[in-house]
């Protein structure tokens, strides 16, 4: 059972993520399978760096405005 929650659990993202079809995300190799997860996952993160850098600068930008 594991096994195939692993499997299915890779196709949903393949499918969700990037557009495969079932039978797309089933058939490609294991290595590519996981190449692509691993390049969701890069893109996810920089994504989430990049947000936590905007707000940071966002709030630092308030801090030195003269306020009279």
């Amino acid at each position: 059972f594991e096994n195939k929650d692993i499997i299915l659990e890779q196709i949903f993202l393949l499918m969700q993520h990037l557009g495969f079809s079932y039978l797309d995300a089933y058939r490609l190799p294991i290595w590519k399978r996981n190449w692509f997860l691993g390049r969701i996952r890069q893109n996810l993160e920089q994504q989430i760096e990049m947000q936590q850098s905007k707000i940071k600068s966002n709030s630092s930008q308030g801090i030195f405005k003269k306020t009279f």
